[in-house]
This record gives structure tokens, sequence and C-alpha cells, in this order.
């Protein structure tokens, strides 16, 4: 406990203690039904507090129909709803834990799909070049939306949540009026920099007032838009020194970016390819700036914190007074507990790699992550030890790849002994050499993490351990697992010299020379941690793909990041092309719609990126053999991780 000295003492929000200075930010689930909290979304929120944190803050909640956004996201104007929000903060305060709510009102982000209604925003502008234009708010209506928050407000207190956070930050409907890069309005809401702040000044004092001084509420607030002509250090500290004056509110929780189509965006929730620390500066001054003009309000902050050690010296600097933990909190619930415990070699890590959490939330799914599968099914899922099997089986996995990484660990927590054969010489498969490129280290912290997982719980590994059929027969196990993988296709353009896949890359980062091509038929994460490996060399590179535009299976949470570095590097892009030759040095591409070939220019090499090919020779072992087997991952069809390791556990919980 000493070592955390200051992250488990308890403090007060408003009228409202909080057992520790953890908490968990608004991080939207998908989990809502019908726009409504569910038991999925109750479980989820409780195996956290369960872990041990102090307090959680709801996903956004929607405040009136103009916000309301997908059917699984949450809205708290509907009626009847009180007693879904009381389930959540039932199951929350069953551990001690304390459950504040998040209101927000998105503006221009939303496009009307969901509610048949135009997106509202302070000015007809756009968030991005592919967003809906919004419809410039009248007086009446920004009354609505103070009148409509008030509403939620009080319907959250009865249903017994401790508190609320209202949204003036990440580019939703409050910054959006306080931004000179997205207000343009020449009424009482525009212009000057206090006309900006007049909305949030009458929403946050309309719903102090409806609540009195008794109820806990803060804003959420972001110091840097990363825009141009947008919010900077230099005119928000300002602007938040103002808000703190003239509110009577409980706290201030700093975070940055916006909603906004360019590399904004890619700050919000940073990935791998951002140091864990680079955005912290910003609380840094923010705190400072607050303590000089002897303002005691508490103060929140959240970026990419991944352990509690990085907390507690946050905390313990005088830079904030709680620090949030949103994705470290999906890779392990008990990070908490484990780290007040002394048990931080078993905390499952975060390797924000954004795919699980924010990828899917794009796409309107149900959160998950790689480096936990059981996120969001923690009431079907709970950990392999509280699941034992219901007879003790010798079990062999084939592959030590992630997905046989995974299955063997839960197979032998649940009970089972487990041998494991690599016929490689290294663990971890795809993810260990993704680890070796430039930005995307991070994949070792989960491949470490599943090497360790399985070594606490007695697994057999082999190394060097090839399968075939007759070693398979001749094993003895009762059930067998292959996670075998996927190897690279061989490369277009055969007998030309200078092509090499990614893989053949990664062995050698010094085998290509200074300008490079590279082609990817797949769009994802292979192309960029290879471009990334590239950049970062200093290389010349041209990026040519079938595809209409680079990285289409990549989250624009990380491809906004991706392009602008592409910016920076002078990155050539050859959309709609494929390779048609490649002779001394230069490379001869054609349009996938009319076939005109052209010059892509003269290069070293190229580097193919390509989609797999599963390893399944395993399955012609057992044609005719009264025998079952398991598989998962790459070696049903090549895959993400993702999709391995969930698969991987599924299978271990089976057996």
């Amino acid at each position: 406990m000493s070592r955390y000295r200051h992250v488990f003492e308890p403090m007060m929000l408003g009228t409202c203690e909080v057992p520790n200075r953890l908490f968990i930010p608004a991080l939207t689930t998908n989990m809502g039904d019908h726009n409504l909290p569910s038991s999925q979304l109750a479980d989820y929120y409780e195996a956290r507090a369960r872990g041990g944190i102090g307090t959680i803050f709801m996903e956004g909640v929607r405040p009136s129909r103009s916000a309301l956004a997908r059917p699984p996201q949450l809205a708290g104007f509907l009626d009847d709803c009180e007693d879904a929000f009381r389930m959540c903060a039932d199951a929350v305060h069953r551990h001690g834990a304390r459950l504040f709510a998040q209101i927000v009102h998105v503006g221009r982000q939303g496009d009307g799909n969901c509610s048949r209604t135009p997106a509202w925003g302070a000015s007809p502008v756009p968030w991005s070049g592919t967003g809906a234009v919004p419809h410039e708010m009248t007086h009446a209506e920004i009354r609505s939306v103070i009148d409509d928050q008030i509403k939620v407000v009080r319907m959250l207190s009865k249903a017994g949540i401790d508190g609320v956070e209202l949204h003036v930050g990440h580019g939703h409907l409050l910054q959006q009026f306080l931004s000179p890069a997205s207000n343009f309005r020449t009424d009482i809401y525009g212009g000057s920099e206090d006309n900006r702040m007049r909305f949030a000044l009458e929403l946050i004092g309309a719903v102090r007032e409806e609540m009195g001084p008794d109820y806990p509420i803060g804003f959420r607030y972001s110091l840097h838009e990363y825009i141009d002509g947008g919010l900077t250090p230099e005119i928000s500290i300002p602007i938040l020194l103002k808000f703190v004056e003239r509110l009577k509110v409980d706290f201030v929780h700093l975070s940055q970016s916006a909603y906004h189509g360019s590399v904004s965006v890619a700050t919000l929730a940073p990935d791998m390819s951002f140091p864990d620390n680079y955005f912290r500066e910003l609380t840094v001054k923010a705190t400072k700036a607050l303590r000089e003009k002897r303002f005691a309000i508490p103060v929140l902050t959240v970026t990419r914190f991944r352990e509690v050690a990085q907390a507690e010296q946050m905390i313990a600097d005088g830079h904030a007074d709680m620090v949030g933990m949103g994705r470290a909190l999906l890779a392990d619930p008990e990070i908490v507990n484990k780290s007040r415990e002394g048990r931080e070699d078993e905390v499952v890590p975060c390797t924000s790699c954004n795919q699980g959490c924010l990828g899917r939330n794009w796409t309107a799914l149900p959160i998950t992550c790689m480096s936990n599968p059981m996120v969001g099914k923690e009431a079907e899922w709970p950990a392999p030890a509280a699941q034992p099997a219901k007879w003790r089986k010798s079990v062999l996995v084939v592959g030590g790849g992630p997905a046989g990484l995974e299955a063997a660990h839960v197979a032998a927590e649940r009970g089972h002994k487990v041998t494991l054969w690599e016929a490689g010489s290294r663990l971890g498969g795809q993810l260990e050499i993704a680890a070796r490129f430039a930005r995307r280290g991070d994949h070792k912290r989960l491949v470490d993490s599943l090497i360790a997982r399985c070594e606490r719980q007695g697994v057999d590994i082999n190394l060097g351990r090839r399968a075939t059929a007759d070693s398979i027969r001749d094993c003895g196990a009762d059930e067998i697992v292959f996670a075998t993988g996927s190897r690279v296709r061989p490369t277009p353009l055969p007998g030309a010299a200078g092509i090499l896949t990614g893989e053949a890359f990664a062995r050698d980062f010094d085998s290509v020379g200074g300008r490079v091509a590279v082609f990817d038929t797949t769009g994802g994460y292979t192309m960029m941690a290879v471009a990334e490996q590239l950049m970062a060399s200093g290389r010349e590179m041209a990026l040519i793909t079938p595809g209409g535009s680079p990285g289409w299976c990549i989250v624009p949470y990380s491809l906004y990041g991706l392009m602008h570095r592409f910016r920076e590097h002078a990155v050539r892009m050859h959309p709609m092309r494929k390779l048609v030759s490649f002779d001394a040095g230069d490379l001869r591409i054609a349009d996938v719609v009319s076939g005109t070939v052209e010059s892509a220019g003269t290069f070293d090499h190229i580097i193919v990126v390509d989609n797999n090919i599963a390893c399944d020779e395993h399955r012609a072992w057992f044609d005719g053999v009264a025998r079952s087997y398991r598989a998962a991952g790459d070696c049903l069809a090549p895959r993400s991780a993702i999709e391995a390791i969930f698969e991987a556990h599924e299978v271990a919980r089976a057996i």
C-alpha cells in the first residue's frame, strides 16, 4: 500500500466521497438496448467495480432527440428509463464504488440517421469531409437543450447516480460553440470569447440551480483541439479559469482533442504510436494555472494511463487529484486490486491497439478487447478459474501464436493438463513479428503477458516441435486444439527481383534500399506497421493499393494519425492501382478500372502486403478418422489477433 499512498486515498467530489483516486472515464460500449442501459452493461460495470475501481463514469447519455445516437448508445430522455439506470447504479454500489454519468449532446457529430432529424451545431460547418452539414441552432433550440439536460440530471439523481459530468469537450456541441474553428455566429453566442462561452455557462449554471448545492456536478473539457484555428492551451486555459470562477462546479475533468476529420481524432484516445505521457503536459499546465489562482477544485485527468504507478506519480506530483484509466480497465478489470496487492506482474496489459474498443465502437458493435475477450461477456464468462472444467483432460495445443497461447492458459486455468507445441523457435506468432516494427512495439506487452500466464499455469511449452499426422495420433491427448495460424502468399510478379513480403522485411529491416514502394491489398494494420518502419528509418516511400483509399480497414482513430504522418513524410499515394511489372527498378502499375498502364517511378524494392493463407493442413489428417479436434484463429481464416484470441478463449471454455 505504501507504494500507492495517494491513489488509494478517498476524497470528496462535492458531497460524494469516492473510495480512491482512480476512475473509469466515459467510454462508449454499445451495450445499450434500444438506447437504454442493459443487463450486459450493468455486468460490465459491476466487474470493474468488483475489481477495485473507485468511480465509474457512465458513457455519454444523450439528453434529447436531437442528440439521439445509435440504438446501442444511451439516452436519458426516454419514458420510464429510470429503472434501467438504477440497475447500473445498484450493480456498482454493491462493491462500494461510485457511479457518475456523463451527459453529452454530440451536436454536428450526430448525422440524424437514427432520430430522423438534422444534426445541430453552432454554425453550418460539418465535422469532416463526409460529415452532415449541421443546422445552425436558434436561441429557442439552445434553451431546449438546457431544459432537456436539466430533466435528464433530475432523472439520473432519482435513479441513484452519484453525480454528473457535463461534456464541454471532444468537439461535441458545447465545444462547437466554444471553439473559433466551429463557431462563426454573429449573435450573442458567437464572436467574442465571452459570447462563445455563453451556452456552456448558461447550461451548467441552470443545472446547478435546479439541483442545488448538494448534488455533485462537474464538466469535461478539452485543452487542445489540434485543429487549425481551433482551441489551443493559450486560449483554453484562460477560458477554463473563467469557467471555474463563474460556475459552482465540484470538479473539472481535463482532456484534449475533438471529433474532427483530421489528426485531432487520432489524439482523442491515442494509440500505441504515441508515447504514454505525450499529452499529460496539458493537464500539468492547466492544473498549475488553477492552483496559481488558488482554485482548490478537484482536477480529474485521463490520457492513456495504463499502470496504477503512472496514476500514483501524476497525483503525487500535484498535477491531478484523480486519474482515469479507461482502456486499461477493459484489458484487466482487476488491475486496481492486483496493484493494491502487489500483483502487478499478473496485470493483463492494454496495448493501445484501439481495435477492439474504438474499432468496434466506430461500427456500432459492442466493444471488446484484444487483450481481454471477456469484455461484454462478464456474466457468461467469469474468470476461467471460477468456471472449472467438469473433467480434467490432457489437452494438446498446436501453435504458439496469440490463439495458441490464449487457448493454452485458459484451458490450464480451468484445470486441464496442457501441452503446447510450437514449430518455430519463438512464441507469439504474427503479434511477435508486428512488435518488431516502429510504433507497434506495444504488441510485445500482450505476447509477454500470454506467455507468463501459460507459465504460471504450468503449461508444458515445447519450441521447435512441429506437428505431423503421426505425432498427433501418437500424442495421446484427450483434446487437440489447432492454432497453427497462417502463412504469407507468394509475391506477385514471380521472378522479378527486389520484391519481398512484409514478414521478410521484418526479419531484416536493412534489407531494402532508400526508395521503397508498398503494395497493399489488405487495407489493414500490417501495411501500417511496414509504413511506420519505413518512415521511421527515413526511407522514401510510395503506397499502391487497389482500393480507393489507403488503410480502409484501420479504425479512423488510428488512420487519421497515420495519414498525418504520411503527409509529414511526403508519402506518394497510388490508389485504385495494381502491379504490372518491376524491371530494373522501374515500377509499372495499372488503373484497376480502365487498365491503363503508367509508371509509378523508380524504386529499390517493393514490399507486398497481401492476405495470408490459412495453415490448415491438419484437416487432411483427420479425413476418415473417428477423432475430433478444435481450431481457432487464422488456421480457420486469416483475420486479426482479436478474432484469433476470442476464438481460442471460446474453444478453451468449451473443453
